[in-house]
């Protein structure tokens, strides 16, 4: 009955009181080391790496595309890789030659390109320029879409003659009704001969 007193109490709890206050400075240095010298998590693995695509080199590139016995174009590449996934082969340092269009095939050359294996159809671009004759046209970008057989520079082009210099933008080549229409004329050169007009 003595122990439970009210004055023992107090006593017991200034005991403890005095004895946690000792001791917490060295519970929270012991915490401290211990949140120090615990060894960092370790970092997450890297993801995979992506697969790598199915790629095969050649040298060069040499392509013909044929109808009833006929050449339709015949493309040469100095580089060409071969992107088995999409179905592509990408070609640069180009010449293809489209035939049949009156008054002399066409020759197209640019620095790069793609031919869609499936379709076909090829993209050109890079300095492109197509000559027939004394004709020269210039342009970025070039697409064939071989079902139409049809030509197509959706860009800016200029058109070069000796005496005649047009320039504007999209420009079609139908190879197949054999010909040539510009949908927007921007400007147009003629030069005339040194002597002048003669009657």
């Amino acid at each position: 009955m003595e122990n439970s007193s009210p004055k023992n109490r107090i006593g017991w709890r200034r005991f403890f009181g005095w004895k946690w206050l000792a001791v917490l400075p060295l519970l929270l240095g012991v915490a401290a080391a211990a949140l120090w010298l615990r060894p960092a998590a370790p970092p997450p693995p890297p993801p995979p790496p992506a697969p790598a695509e199915a790629q095969a080199k050649m040298e060069s590139l040499c392509l013909t595309e044929t109808e009833d016995g006929g050449r339709r174009w015949c493309l040469n590449a100095k580089k060409a890789d071969f992107l088995k996934d999409r179905g592509e082969i990408r070609i640069s340092d180009i010449q293809v030659d489209f035939f049949g269009y009156p008054g002399g095939d066409l020759r197209l050359k640019c620095q790069e390109g793609l031919v869609n294996t499936k379709t076909r159809a090829l993209t050109l671009k890079g300095g492109v320029e197509i000559a027939r004759g004394d004709l020269l046209i210039k342009t970025d970008l070039v697409t064939y879409q071989p079902e139409d057989r049809v030509l197509v520079a959706p860009g800016d082009i200029t058109l070069e003659r000796p005496t005649l210099k047009i320039q504007g933008k999209d420009l079609k080549v139908d190879l197949a009704h054999k010909k040539l229409v510009l949908a927007q004329h921007h400007f147009t050169e003629l030069a005339m001969p040194k002597g002048g007009l003669r009657q």
